[in-house]
């Protein structure tokens, strides 16, 4: 029977190469940590024993959103970095110059 840890591992394993983690690592150089926090998160959320997972507001059948964890891609983490850059130059923007009045204040970005 596989114990909790066996199986941490064996999702651990398994999104790692799903998701090309030595790949976006090359890719992202300076977020190493935060490309594991996300497979760690990942990975956690998919092990879990509860039977709902909060996805913003919103409490989900976890059997769901294991499902759609398990068909996420490389694609999909790229697709979160290129967001958060995206932020990242709005505030470095809005901070350092005048600029930034011309933005909206959408908490998302």
């Amino acid at each position: 029977m596989m114990d909790e840890n066996d199986r941490y591992q064996e999702y651990f394993d398994y999104f790692s190469d799903q998701l090309s983690m030595d790949l976006l690592k090359k890719d992202y150089p300076y977020d190493s940590e935060m490309l594991d926090n996300i497979l760690e998160l990942i990975v956690e959320t998919v092990c879990t024993k509860r039977p709902l997972i909060r996805i913003g507001a919103e409490e989900r059948p976890a059997e769901i959103v294991r499902s759609r964890f398990m068909k996420l891609n490389v694609e999909h983490i790229r697709y979160v970095m290129s967001w958060r850059y995206i932020k990242e130059e709005r505030h470095s923007l809005e901070r350092n110059s005048n600029l930034g009045i011309y933005f909206d204040r959408n908490p998302l970005l």
